[in-house]
């Protein structure tokens, strides 16, 4: 390889992963990452499992993944996070990687440069680091997919070869498997089969049959939970993001809850950021200048364009669907939408127009940098070589104090009550395991009923009180969650002679009396 091109892709590589590294250890915490760590600490350490044995409100494949860091570090937290961010950058990789071969063979330099430009756009954007700095599903999800698109590409190159069939399936399995939102993507994934030249039916048929396989091996966790724990799988997965949608609205929480007030909220809350939106302008450019003659010389030459344009809309149901719309729910097409840039680009048959879209590529590339997370948090950057600063490693010492706390009291009981199971389990200190999901179940208990709570394990307000009295517990902890979700914990505390202790981080753990 040429030297200079070496560099080029060291010097890509190098940026995308500071970046996400970053922002994994700089990023402060998410009140969706207590679920799902408590869940993975839950079969790690306890050998239990979700819907089962305590409720969760996911997809299945994400806590076997997780709970591999309880068994192998004492810093599983951390760990979580360099996962994401490693997702992360292996979604910034294959951008790189299928860029660049859209264009090698007519022009490796310029292949470069739209390989590096695409990368580089997409890890500066803030929706990108927002999915980078959290131990949640986003990141796991969408490489999944995105390996699922790539692996689809080479099976209908080969006339629908069962193999790469065989590794779609797989991937956009394992991807449904960690979150629910992509399930629509098996649409355009059969239809895009089912349009290839091929006229080998045995052939497709083989195609189609490997693909399901291996969505189902994919999901068989879910599978299996389907078959045994029916009610609680339903429930977790269709039933809760209804009543916290009821939630919600109880919240007076009106905006996003709409299909119209999702679109203004994409338009204010993710599009009015420089680096989201100079992604949207690529797009924009590259999507409306590519003339219908390339378009449609592109669609018999390579279906996999096809395939590209029709996972969009799709993307768009999985990110619109839950109610209300959150920030994060809008980075799975995002990828997407940059490797649309690269495809249009490969379209152009003027040498002019391929010019004209390389040139504005490049300089919204150039651009972004001053929107990165060096650029507005260059402290970010700085923490990276401190480890004491990383946010991971300090909450893992505010878990090290709350168990020093336990270990001088003579409280009696055995499990720590709280709405922020992390800051027990980072240090192995026993949680309920009705609170594995933190606070979301406590907050919408009071719309399920005293029978349904029983059968989903559920815990609210009004079942506290007989909690404690058939297990008492050895302390209640309180952090930063809102004040109408932990106050009936902390007047419980108070009611029963609880002792109150200050944390460093302002927290309150509460201790049992002697």
């Amino acid at each position: 390889m040429n030297p200079r091109r070496f560099l080029v892709i060291a010097a890509v590589l190098a940026y995308v992963a500071i970046a996400a590294f970053s922002s994994s250890v700089s990023t402060g915490l998410d009140h969706d990452e207590h679920q799902f760590m408590a869940s993975t600490y839950m079969v790690a350490e306890h050998n239990l499992h979700p819907y089962q044995d305590f409720p969760y409100f996911h997809m299945p494949n994400l806590v076997y993944v997780y709970a591999l860091f309880f068994l192998l570090t004492d810093y599983p937290f951390l760990w979580a996070r360099f996962f994401s961010a490693l997702c992360a950058m292996g979604i910034s990789v294959m951008i790189f990687l299928v860029s660049r071969s859209l264009l090698s063979k007519d022009d490796e330099r310029a292949a470069l440069t739209v390989a590096a430009s695409a990368a580089v756009l997409l890890t500066n954007s803030q929706l990108f680091a927002s999915a980078t700095g959290q131990a949640w599903n986003h990141t796991p999800s969408t490489l999944c997919a995105l390996s699922a698109f790539v692996f689809h590409c080479h099976a209908i190159r080969r006339s629908v070869s069962w193999k790469y069939s065989l590794l779609s399936g797989f991937c956009l399995g394992l991807a449904i498997g960690i979150r629910l939102s992509f399930a629509p993507l098996i649409v355009p994934f059969l239809a895009v089969m089912f349009l290839t030249p091929a006229r080998d039916l045995r052939k497709l048929w083989w195609g189609v049959s490997a693909f399901g396989f291996g969505g189902m091996a994919a999901n068989l966790p879910a599978l299996y939970f389907l078959a045994t724990s029916t009610e609680q799988f339903l429930f977790g997965n269709f039933v809760y993001p209804s009543l916290n949608t009821l939630y919600r609205q109880e919240m007076n929480y009106d905006s996003a809850m709409t299909l119209g007030g999702k679109l203004s909220y994409l338009i204010q809350n993710v599009f009015s950021k420089p680096g989201n939106l100079l992604i949207a302008v690529v797009f924009v450019y590259g999507f409306l200048g590519v003339k219908l003659e390339e378009i449609r010389h592109a669609l018999e030459s390579r279906l996999e364009f096809a395939l590209l344009f029709l996972l969009l809309p799709f993307l768009c149901i999985g990110s619109f669907a839950p109610t209300p719309s959150q920030y994060q729910y809008f980075f799975a097409p995002l990828p997407f939408l940059v490797l649309v840039i690269p495809h249009a680009l490969a379209c152009f048959r003027e040498a002019g127009d391929r010019r004209g879209g390389l040139r504005l590529l490049v300089l919204a590339a150039i651009f972004s940098v001053a929107f990165s997370p060096f650029s507005v948090k260059p402290a970010a950057l700085l923490s990276v070589f401190r480890p004491g600063s990383w946010f991971p490693v300090r909450l893992h010492q505010a878990s090290a104090e709350i168990a020093r706390h336990l270990a001088a009291s003579n409280s009696r009981g055995t499990k720590i009550l709280t709405l922020s199971p992390l800051y027990a389990i980072e240090t192995r200190l026993p949680i309920y395991r009705e609170f594995a999901t933190g606070q979301f179940a406590w907050r919408i208990s009071h719309l399920v009923s005293p029978d349904d709570r029983r059968r989903q394990s559920l815990v609210g307000p009004a079942d506290i009180e007989a909690l404690i009295e058939r297990e008492p517990p050895l302390a209640i902890l309180t952090t930063s969650e809102a004040r109408s979700l932990r106050e009936p914990l902390t007047q419980m505390a108070r009611n029963h002679g609880y002792r109150e202790r200050e944390l460093s981080d302002g927290s309150a753990l509460w201790l049992a009396p002697p």
